[in-house]
């Protein structure tokens, strides 16, 4: 089973037991103050590490399908993770159990997960199960229970920090998706399919990744373009854009994938 066991061996008691994921290693992050890592895997599990010994301390057995992203609050004491099993589950480490469980209005595999610098909001990019096509959606919690649902074809969730003065007080959170569309304060039309965003560290800007090769800048208070870079320029004639590229095309690869 993939097993450690430690056994003192004069009065044979059992030390402690260490054990890996089963399956693969879907996703991880590191705690704010860098002493611990936390893990989620295909076997349904997540696992939090110290970065110190290198031991697994606390195993959480509460998914029951792969889980696809964890992350931790700003707090450093709870993790947050997303499974393809249709929830999205808060860990307290002080107690270590499982004390909050988010589900969505209809059933769906949640595979993106961000939570904003306070802690209270939650958001999650879904692919909806009860559907064959690439129907997707984003969905949002504030930790006292109280959700509201965005229909968007969601691929990449993001939360970006606000700066008024020298305080960090808030967030936004965005979507982007499979329809072509950036949902920030209002739905933004891009060229082509989204797969992934991002914001600049300062907030005052996000980068939005395409299908079509494309890297656009917007600026999310005015939600207006601010510019772009045409990453299929970069490839080399004749080729095709689902063609197999080789290690040294890495911007091309990118992409593609």
């Amino acid at each position: 089973m993939g097993q450690l066991l430690v056994w003192e061996w004069q009065s044979e008691l059992f030390v402690f037991k260490q054990q890996g994921h089963f399956n693969n290693v879907a996703s991880l992050a590191y705690s704010p103050d860098g002493q611990h890592i936390v893990t989620g895997g295909d076997d349904g599990k997540v696992k939090v590490w110290n970065t110190n010994s290198g031991l697994c301390f606390v195993t959480f057995t509460e998914h029951t399908s792969s889980v696809t992203n964890v992350t931790f609050t700003s707090s450093g004491f709870v993790i947050v993770s997303a499974s393809l099993d249709g929830t999205v589950r808060a860990f307290d480490l002080h107690r270590y159990r499982n004390f909050w469980t988010f589900t969505s209005l209809r059933p769906a595999q949640f595979s993106s997960l961000v939570v904003d610098v306070s802690g209270e909001l939650v958001s999650a990019g879904a692919q909806d199960s009860s559907s064959s096509g690439p129907c997707r959606q984003a969905d949002c919690w504030r930790s006292l229970g109280a959700m509201r649902v965005q229909s968007a074809a969601c691929a990449s969730v993001q939360s970006s920090p606000v700066h008024l003065g020298q305080s960090l007080v808030g967030s936004h959170h965005l979507a982007v998706g499979h329809d072509g569309q950036l949902a920030v304060k209002e739905t933004l039309p891009l060229t082509s399919d989204g797969l992934s965003v991002t914001y600049r560290s300062d907030g005052q800007e996000l980068a939005v990744a395409t299908l079509n090769g494309e890297i656009s800048f917007w600026n999310p208070h005015t939600a207006t373009q601010n510019g772009s870079v045409a990453g299929r320029h970069d490839r080399q004639m004749k080729r095709q854009f689902l063609t197999a590229v080789c290690r040294g095309h890495v911007i091309s690869c990118k992409l593609q994938k």
